[in-house]
């Protein structure tokens, strides 16, 4: 076990006076989230005032992990649960407020609540702004105000706020910015002569392991709650105020995976309300579980939070055809319907309309091409097909693709709307690369194979349990060798005149034509990537490579579209697909897809009704400037988020029956720990099937790229499609390394895996 000892002081709230440094405050979002990501890392945080008390700290073993140290006394952090009933109300009838993030969920949802309650006057801030009122009714009329356009809701929120009594003012304000605050303050004083309370509102979600946390996307997360906190303490902490509310969240007390911007960014909120210096009114910290059925949340993950205005612009495309962009989220927007896109029409799987693949791909390199500045190629990576898109006939669904965007690249989700509920079905990351493709020797290639009949090669076969349309039909010539296979692809008359890019049904006899591999019914899986040169043109060329593969259950290649001079227009490596059952695929395709719910271990699914009597409750309750507000308990929500709670002994690894066994080896315990985080099961032996556990490929692809992180081998993405165990997994990592011969690493060092 290794050890790590954070100190600082000024942070710990024990005489009243002492909290003297909230800014040091940020490093429990170390303390508080490093213990749930790398569990072999003992993690204590002292906070001390003398050097001898603190060296007698460090000589004593780490039974606690957060100590303050103050008079010669040590203390630690406990909370106390309670409960609330109505009290008094802090609102003034009629009074003055702002809010920050105020078009965002919690946001919006407070002031409406203020505009029923108190009638109150309003001053809502974000990073943007809303089209001048004279154009609302037009916005309203074209994009309308559903869960699709946030614009259009918060118009229609804000005429709801005005009809309720309430006098509302949208000011356009970076709240990093203290001279866009004051902007602010002088419009509330100017329109409404003063204000009588702040609630800062405004923030980004965080995510992303520490150990690879990227500093700007940390710095992202960070500013809204630091530098913006600061920005308004500057503006209005020398006024007479009411009340100052910090939003702040659980995941500050409680920690989680993946949370440690986000964990620390809040302390600082917790820590600022607590020290309650630099203002003259009274503030309060609430740290928040999870909002439910939030109006602004269920637009997408990615906006939640985030406080600014969605600005819409019209993209030329035959399945999207808006991009929306909030700050550094975008997401890029089409309906579509089996009769009136062929890419469904044409691609059927048990007579369901299913958007093929390789669709998906050009849906993703249009949006990230329009929403994402940059030249060159397009560079798509990791990319894991989730389930089927399916939508049957009479239906339609919104085809959405969401980008989160760091410099030249971005992640991205692929998700569809149908019947109310949201579907993810592809995930990766996409960026601008400079890359030069190889020239193809063609006549080469045609010397060392032999031609096949190319009538069976594509719909029959591997593909068997899909049928297509016209499109479809442009396979054209066909021939294999040892390992490798060619295929002449050309635009039958259907497809003369479509605009794409990436033509999806000619790209997909493109990739999947291949017949010397595999036996049964076979799916694509994922991509290791692909990178787009140029448009595909009518006619052209695959050079299809074979990688080496155990058995049958799934089979991975490389191929090269090249154009009739050998030059190559689209490369793809590691494209894998892998056998399945034809009944387990076809048989829930056409019903409406069931509520899936995000794993949050920090939330409590807050109600709104519930959220703004708990905000009233606890401003009036005067129970100090730090308040958790949860219907979960503190230590139930730290157990599920892998927070500062008891970890069991290493010994204590469960298993899943007598067929599975307990970890062998540290490299077998890491996987383990790692399965079971991203599974959320209590229960897995090193020769549990992961797909039997409820494995998918997107948990698939990222615990193979954190494994790459972890061990330093480069372990190809297919690993765990081909060898689904702990222990073959541990076997495959140890037959890289032997043949890398990598310098030898203490066993210490394998770090805890990223959850997915």
């Amino acid at each position: 076990m290794r050890r790590l000892d954070l100190v600082c002081s000024g942070i710990g709230d024990v005489r009243g006076d002492d909290l003297t440094r909230p800014e040091h405050a940020t490093l429990l979002g170390l303390a508080r989230v490093l213990p749930a990501e790398l569990p072999d890392l003992e993690v204590r945080l002292v906070d001390a005032d003398t050097d001898t008390a603190l060296l007698a700290e460090l000589r004593r073993p780490a039974t606690d992990r957060e100590v303050t140290l103050r008079g010669g006394r040590r203390w630690v952090l406990a909370y106390d649960d309670i409960t609330l009933t109505d009290a008094h109300d802090a609102v003034r009838e009629g009074g003055r407020y702002v809010i920050t993030g105020g078009l965002g969920g919690i946001g919006i949802t407070l002031a409406e609540d203020l505009a029923v309650r108190a009638k109150a006057k309003l001053v809502l801030t974000a990073r943007g702004g809303l089209p001048p009122r004279e154009e609302w009714d037009t916005h309203l009329a074209v994009h309308g105000d559903g869960p699709t356009s946030r614009v259009g809701r918060s118009i229609a929120a804000i005429r709801r706020m005005e009809a309720a009594g309430a006098e509302v003012l949208v000011v356009p304000a970076d709240v990093t910015d203290a001279a866009a605050l004051r902007r602010v303050r002088d419009a509330a004083i100017e329109r409404f002569g003063g204000v009588d309370g702040v609630v800062h509102a405004a923030g980004v979600a965080g995510g992303g392991v520490a150990e690879v946390k990227d500093r700007a996307a940390a710095e992202r997360v960070l500013a809204p709650k630091l530098t913006g906190t600061l920005a308004l303490a500057s503006v209005f902490g020398g006024d007479e105020l009411d009340f100052v509310v910090l939003c702040s969240s659980v995941t500050s007390v409680v920690g989680g995976f993946g949370q440690v911007d986000y964990c620390a960014a809040n302390a600082f909120l917790d820590a600022h309300a607590r020290a309650g210096r630099g203002w003259r009114a009274p503030v309060l910290s609430q740290n928040w579980g999870g909002w439910a059925e939030l109006g602004m949340a269920v637009e997408t993950a990615a906006f939640a939070q985030s406080g600014a205005v969605t600005v819409e612009s019209a993209i030329d495309h035959p399945v999207l055809t808006t991009l929306a962009v909030t700050g550094d989220q975008a997401v890029a927007h089409g309906i579509v319907t089996p009769a009136t896109h062929w890419l469904l029409d044409e691609h059927r799987i048990g007579g369901t309309a299913v958007v093929p693949g390789t669709a998906h791909l050009e849906c993703v390199r249009a949006a990230f091409a329009a929403a994402v500045p940059g030249a060159g190629c397009v560079e798509l990576r990791d990319i894991a097909f989730l389930e089927p898109f399916a939508v049957p006939e009479g239906e339609a669904a919104r085809y959405e693709v969401l980008l989160s965007v760091s410099g030249t690249g971005a992640e991205f989700i692929v998700q569809g709307r149908r019947g109310g509920i949201v579907t993810k079905h592809v995930a990766g990351t996409a960026e601008w690369a400079e890359s030069d493709g190889e020239k193809l020797d063609l006549s080469a290639v045609v010397a060392r194979t032999e031609p096949l009949d190319a009538t069976t090669g594509f719909g029959t076969g591997r593909t068997s349990m899909l049928s297509f349309g016209p499109r479809w039909a442009s396979l054209r010539e066909h021939r294999a060798g040892a390992d490798e296979e060619l295929a002449t692809v050309v635009a039958p008359e259907a497809a003369r005149g479509d605009d794409w890019v990436l033509h999806p049904a000619l790209l997909d006899v493109a990739t999947a034509f291949g017949a010397g591999r595999g036996s049964g019914t076979y799916l694509p899986m994922s991509y290791g990537r692909v990178v787009v040169r140029d448009r595909l043109p009518e006619r052209f060329h695959s050079h299809l490579r074979y990688r080496p593969s155990e058995g049958d259950e799934v089979v991975v290649a490389d191929l090269s579209l090249v154009d009739d001079d050998g030059r190559e227009l689209v490369a793809v490596s590691e494209f894998l697909l892998r056998r399945v059952d034809q009944g387990a695929v076809t048989g829930g395709l056409g019903a409406v897809p069931e509520p899936a719910r995000r794993r949050d271990p920090a939330a409590g699914d807050i109600a709104p009704a519930d959220g703004v009597a708990a905000f009233h409750r606890s401003l009036a309750a005067g129970l100090g400037p730090q308040v958790v507000i949860t219907p979960v308990a503190v230590a139930e929500i730290a157990a599920r988020a892998g927070g500062p709670v008891e970890a069991e002994p290493e010994a204590a690894v469960a298993v899943s029956g007598d067929a599975s066994a307990g970890p062998r080896t540290e490299l077998e315990a890491v996987i383990v720990r790692a399965w079971q985080d991203s599974l959320g099961v209590a229960a897995v032996g090193v020769h549990d099937d992961f797909f039997a556990l409820g494995g998918n490929s997107l948990v698939a692809v990222q615990l193979i790229a954190a494994l790459r992180t972890a061990t330093g081998v480069r372990l190809p993405m297919r690993s765990l499609f081909e060898i689904p165990t702990v222990a073959g997994l541990a076997e495959r990592i140890e037959e890289l390394r032997a043949e890398a011969e990598p310098e030898p690493e203490p066993a210490q060092t394998i770090r805890r895996l990223p959850r997915a």
